[in-house]
């Protein structure tokens, strides 16, 4: 059943992914679109750890999280808060997955909060 689920949320993933490239979702925001692109590469490497060579798929998930944030960094700041709490969520990812033992599905489910809150900056206005 969990194998199921797993593939079930690749898959589901995988197509939202090529969803997300196939149209600009945030036009003359490409900062906001590179932190979303990284975050989305981040969980998918997050969820490959799960089925193997765990190590080497939390140190790229790490490395995305990581260009997430500089992405978000070089935005041009607007309205809310949605873009340093995607900052922050970064961060604290990171050191989830850095942690001994790393905590992949803690990792998982804040860079999924982060991917929100991209999202959420991109529709609040105009990031270069």
């Amino acid at each position: 059943m969990n194998t199921k689920l797993t593939a079930f949320t690749m898959v589901a993933l995988l197509a939202w992914c090529s969803m997300a490239l196939a149209v600009d979702v945030f036009p003359g925001q490409p900062n906001i679109k590179g932190a979303y692109n990284k975050l989305l590469n981040a969980i998918g490497q997050l969820e490959k750890s799960k089925q193997g060579e765990a190590q080497k798929h939390i140190d790229l998930a790490i490395v995305d999280l990581a260009a997430a944030k500089t992405m978000l960094e070089q935005s041009t700041n607007n309205k809310g808060t949605y873009r340093p709490t995607a900052i922050k969520l970064c961060d604290e990812a990171k050191e989830v997955l850095s942690a001994a033992p790393p905590d992949v599905v803690k990792a998982t489910e804040i860079a999924n909060h982060a991917l929100k809150e991209v999202t959420m900056a991109g529709k609040a206005g105009s990031h270069r």
